[in-house]
């Protein structure tokens, strides 16, 4: 399911002539049970969406990484678009909140962080290496094995 939105977002990114790269070195071998994947899915395609609508009036770039090394599944999305300042970080996630212009936006961060919730997982913003946005999604590894147990 991830590599498949993967493949969408890559051409997604060629329909918007932006460079969506995926870090040659990312990495998985953990597997998720589906509903954890849907929501791991609907996080990186919003993520990703926002970071090539970031950078999609100057034709730049998106990288994506992932890794399971260690006690958790880790994915970043970052982009070389204007970042996110501090006083906007704590409103994004707002139901509604939106910087861009027309109808149907304003509810993907919303989505992002209720999925980030059920995954007992945590979100991290920053400063990109390529001085844009960067997130970053941590989701503990034992995330299946709790749920095995209290089943």
């Amino acid at each position: 399911m991830i590599a498949a939105c993967l493949l969408g977002k890559i051409n997604r990114s060629k329909e918007l002539d932006v460079t969506l790269e995926i870090d040659q070195d990312s990495n998985l071998t953990s597997t998720l049970d589906i509903e954890d994947a849907k929501n791991v899915v609907s996080i990186l395609g919003n993520l990703i969406d926002n970071a090539l609508e970031a950078v999609r009036e100057h034709k730049g770039h998106v990288l994506v990484s992932f890794t399971d090394v260690g006690n958790d599944l880790i994915f970043e999305v970052e982009d070389d678009g204007q970042g996110i300042s501090k006083e906007v970080e704590n409103m994004i996630f707002m139901d509604g909140y939106t910087t861009k212009k027309g109808e149907n936006h304003g509810i993907g961060l919303t989505i992002v962080k209720r999925s980030v919730e059920l995954l007992k997982g945590e979100l991290y913003i920053s400063k990109s290496m390529l001085q844009g946005a960067r997130f970053t999604l941590v989701i503990p590894k034992l995330l299946n094995n709790e749920k095995e147990e209290s089943i």
